[in-house]
């Protein structure tokens, strides 16, 4: 049996994927990523790449501070997470708070 390559299987896995959320989609279900990752990252383009809307992206929020000092600005992240309080879902996380 041929070995297939790296990137033969991860375009295998994402087609496999599309296909799903394509199916899922068509049968009525709402379909959601579920990332580890920051949702900075990932809301930017995954409406693009899985047909995913922005607001059905659940990941981290990082906290962020925005500085500007000797003419430069920067925006630094900080060690806490961003809690969306106009999120209209409350996580476990959030029930102690």
């Amino acid at each position: 049996m041929a070995c297939k390559s790296y990137l033969e299987r991860v375009i295998n896995i994402c087609r496999t994927m599309l296909e799903l959320l394509e199916y899922l989609r068509d049968n009525d279900f709402k379909t959601f990523i579920v990332s580890g990752g920051g949702i900075e990252f990932m809301r930017p383009w995954v409406e693009e790449v899985y047909g995913t809307p922005k607001d059905q992206v659940v990941g981290s929020s990082i906290k962020t501070e925005f500085i500007y000092e000797d003419g430069k600005a920067s925006i630094t992240r900080l060690p806490e997470i961003d809690l969306k309080k106009d999120w209209k879902v409350i996580y476990p996380f959030e029930l102690d708070q």
